[in-house]
């Protein structure tokens, strides 16, 4: 189907005002490189470039870091909650292993409850 002037025109009107453009300058072979991997994942190129990006921020975004100003960014409710496992799992770890009979390995955190005990505590 062949298209108009007035026709191309109206498209590239409409690119120019929905979309974004930015172009990126790569060692010579990246392009290729890129171009085989995309063919092997039958993705285009444009949409693995996207993909990166996207999850690139997201991973970004979710760095549980202190940020300049000093404040720590939030953290997502399932990760909270898988932090919050985690510590659980290893707390209940060293309880048990703290306490093995006659096999006790010293807690440096119970280790101080007893020298607070001990001080009157």
């Amino acid at each position: 189907m062949a298209t108009t002037k007035a026709q191309q025109k109206a498209v590239n009107k409409f690119v120019r005002e929905h979309y974004d453009r930015f172009s990126i300058t790569t060692p010579i072979g990246t392009k290729d490189a890129v171009q085989r991997h995309t063919a092997t994942t039958g993705e285009s190129m444009q949409g693995f470039i996207l993909r990166a990006i996207r999850e690139t921020m997201r991973r970004d975004q979710h760095k549980s870091c202190i940020m300049d100003d000093g404040i720590q960014p939030a953290i997502l409710d399932y990760e909270q909650q898988r932090l919050q496992k985690t510590y659980e799992q290893r707390k209940a770890i060293i309880d048990a292993t703290s306490y093995c009979g006659n096999i006790r390995t010293e807690n440096p955190v119970w280790h101080d409850r007893k020298e607070n005990k001990k001080a009157g505590e």
